[in-house]
């Protein structure tokens, strides 16, 4: 990649804060740099985020998450 070129990631991404399941996006930016947020629009911190490989996916459960999903 060069300039300010991204890639999107595809596989599904989760984060949990906690409090409830998130549903993510993600993108590598020039330099490698890995970016997560959620599709509430909240920054995911640095290897907080997860995959499911072969296994179920969790039940998202945040609402605003949901609702973007839709």
């Amino acid at each position: 990649m060069s300039g300010n070129e991204t890639q999107q990631i595809a596989q599904p991404i989760y984060y949990d804060d906690g409090k409830v399941i998130h549903a993510c996006k993600s993108a590598i930016i020039d330099g490698g740099v890995r970016l997560v947020w959620t599709k509430c629009d909240m920054d995911v911190p640095d290897d907080q985020s997860f995959i499911v490989e072969g296994g179920e996916a969790p039940a998202i459960t945040c609402p605003e998450c949901l609702a973007a999903i839709g």
